[in-house]
């Protein structure tokens, strides 16, 4: 049985609308061990016949079987296995990856075969040193002369011990010395058992042939036929078999691994564009793992205010709403109400509330700020801690005494470096005795308050008899609008009229937090479209990579690789690329949320595990998404068309 048999095959290919016939009728055997030359002017199909016989490209018409097994029904993968197993091809141009060594360019068809690293780096080492390359493993092609490039090429073709070596042209690009080299190579792979097919428009370099077969407009014209015995099987056998081979799921790690590798060279060796790249994911990453940091660290703020104001979260106001621009002219809100609203089941106290600005001087400094009128424990529920002295007391309420709580930042106004407690600080004209200081100031932007007793600031310094509002404590167990709805029942009773109205300071928090929540989902959803951005660049530039690259992709198709190798390396460069931008933006995003904790002590975003690992993820998938069409496109090239763009 041949070892290659051609049955009146035809191959044709469409130039314009206009088919053109390259193999026309072709009917030829080649036995296992022969020594065949194609010979022929350009144009006579003879390197279009190589290709079918390397199952680089699928006849029109006719069968083609290899070793009795017809290929016309074969897959695409199927069709690389025989490349990766059965056939070695040697160029004329050589094409070897400039990127890889020779040691891996020469490898490179036994990772496609699922060979262990270690096995095909010994098996590639040792055939360089076969041909004398033993000093040149980790040189580049382009640290290679034409002659060493070569060898790497044969080199690379016996690889997984291939039977069948094609060689297009392989003397054309070398001088005669080197030619003649390569040729004494070719007849000693000859002699050990390998069937060559040597395709050349050379007769010297066909002489070096036993068989000799001319093409001309895609016709065989002449075979000067297969000798006798080769017909008798009688054939040297073939050299030493590469090793076993991995378990797929293996060797899907060690092609993973591979794939990562080529990808970071590919990456390296562009560094600028790969950056700019980057640069969509990049921004879009740290603004979304910013965002998520910032609305948690807001929503944690604002349930710590929720805490604080569990016990006091409703508050009554004069007028019917906020800005009732006849609030200040009602007289409500007095010392009247307290003994109603104290004797609800749900309220634990009623505390009057008491507002106003006024000048404040300690000797020779002075300076604006706020008075609060509170009652007993007023200065603790307005979430104020006290660094020295004392809350004021039921004592202090009942007795109207002229004493006042400070904050830090009127203690840094007013007295600097001097020992505020026990002093006298005149508030208006009313002189107040220091009886204790806060730990921090109440607001951010250094305006003094301080806290006197409602009695006191009503009779001494404002001169009326009514409140400004009412705050009330709940009841563990209450609800806010069990509390509501009872004040406001009692109170329209009292008053005869609703003349007040009702502010839920707990459902004014959870009312921030939801937009809060909205503004961190607004500006998620800006972020994650900066990311969309991102991906469609890294889609962009894969795209482009498969343009540049389109040679190499046919080299690599031509020793072995899948569909699915091809489309795994472009989609591992894809993932990496969004990958790295990722983790560059958690790293920005690390920045943005270190000075937004030194601008402001309110907020304390921080980047979490669980962010980090979302972030990588969505990274991971993106990459995935945008990289999937560039790396299916790769994979589908013909690798005829692939292996001819220069």
């Amino acid at each position: 049985m041949p070892l290659l048999s051609l049955h009146h095959v035809v191959q044709r290919f469409k130039v314009g609308q206009d088919p053109i016939v390259v193999l026309n009728d072709v009917t030829l055997s080649i036995h296992r061990g022969e020594f065949v030359a194609i010979v022929g002017p350009s144009g006579s199909g003879k390197s279009t016949l190589l290709n079918v016989l390397g199952c680089l490209a699928r006849p029109s018409a006719g069968t083609y079987r290899i070793a009795g097994e017809e290929t016309s029904s074969m897959g695409a993968d199927a069709l690389a296995r025989i490349r990766s197993t059965h056939i070695g091809f040697v160029f004329q141009r050589y094409n070897l990856l400039p990127q890889l060594s020779a040691l891996e360019n020469v490898a490179l068809p036994a990772l496609y075969a699922g060979a262990p690293k270690a096995d095909r780096n010994a098996r590639a080492q040792t055939l360089l040193t076969q041909f004398g390359l033993d000093q040149r493993l980790d040189h580049r092609p382009a640290q290679l002369s034409g002659g060493q490039q070569q060898r790497v090429c044969v080199a690379r073709a016996l690889i997984n011990d291939a039977e069948v070596i094609l060689a297009d042209e392989p003397t054309g690009a070398l001088d005669s010395e080197n030619g003649q080299a390569l040729l004494d190579l070719l007849r000693r792979l000859h002699e050990a058992g390998r069937t060559i097919v040597l395709v050349t428009h050379d007769l010297d370099v066909a002489a070096v042939a036993e068989r000799t077969i001319q093409m001309k407009d895609g016709i065989i014209v002449h075979d000067s036929g297969t000798p006798a015995r080769y017909l008798a099987g009688d054939t040297m056998p073939a050299g030493p078999h590469a090793g076993a081979r991995l378990p797929r799921s293996y060797a899907l790690v060690g092609q993973g691994l591979a794939a990562l590798t080529v990808a970071l060279r590919s990456m390296v060796g562009k560094r600028l564009r790969s950056a700019l790249t980057m640069l969509g994911v990049f921004i879009g990453t740290a603004a979304v793992v910013t965002s998520v940091a910032v609305s948690q660290s807001a929503k944690t703020e604002i349930t710590k205010n929720l805490n604080k104001l569990s016990r006091s979260a409703l508050e009554i106001k004069r007028g019917l709403t906020w800005n009732d621009p006849a609030a200040a002219s009602i007289v409500s809100l007095t010392a009247s109400d307290l003994p109603a609203l104290s004797r609800l089941p749900v309220i634990a106290s009623a505390v009057p509330m008491v507002e106003t600005t006024a000048r404040m001087r300690y000797r020779h400094k002075d300076t604006d700020g706020f008075v609060m009128g509170t009652g007993s424990g007023g200065v603790a529920a307005a979430g104020m801690n006290t660094a020295d002295g004392r809350d004021l007391s039921e004592s202090d309420i009942a007795q109207a005494r002229n004493v006042v709580f400070i904050d830090a930042n009127a203690k840094h106004e007013l007295f600097g470096h001097d020992e505020p407690l026990g002093a006298q600080l005149v508030i208006g004209e009313v002189p107040f005795t220091v009886i204790g200081v806060g730990k921090k100031g109440l607001y951010d932007d250094g305006k003094p308050v301080v806290w006197v007793p409602h009695s006191s600031l009503l009779q001494r310094i404002l001169g009326r008899n009514f409140y400004d509002g009412i705050r009330v404590y709940f009841r563990d167990g209450s609800t806010p609008e069990q509390v509501e709805q009872q004040v406001t029942a009692v109170m329209t009773g009292l008053h005869g009229r609703k003349d007040f109205h009702v502010t839920n300071t707990a459902a004014f928090w959870q009312e921030m937090e939801q937009v809060t929540m909205i503004a961190a989902l607004a500006f998620g959803l800006l972020a994650a479209i900066s990311l969309l951005v991102g991906g469609i660049g890294v889609m962009n530039i894969m795209l482009v990579a498969v343009v540049e690259r389109t040679q190499e992709i046919g080299v690599r198709m031509a020793i072995g690789a899948r569909q699915s190798d091809i489309g795994r390396q472009f989609l591992t460069e894809s993932v990496l690329l969004c990958v790295m931008g990722g983790a560059a933006g958690l790293v920005l995003a690390a920045v943005f949320c270190a000075v937004i904790g030194m601008a402001t002590d309110k907020l304390h975003p921080a980047i979490t595990l669980t962010s980090g690992l979302v972030a990588f993820f969505t990274c991971t998938v993106i990459g995935m998404l945008f990289g999937w069409f560039p790396a299916r496109h790769a994979a589908r090239l013909d690798p005829i068309l692939a292996l001819s763009r220069e």
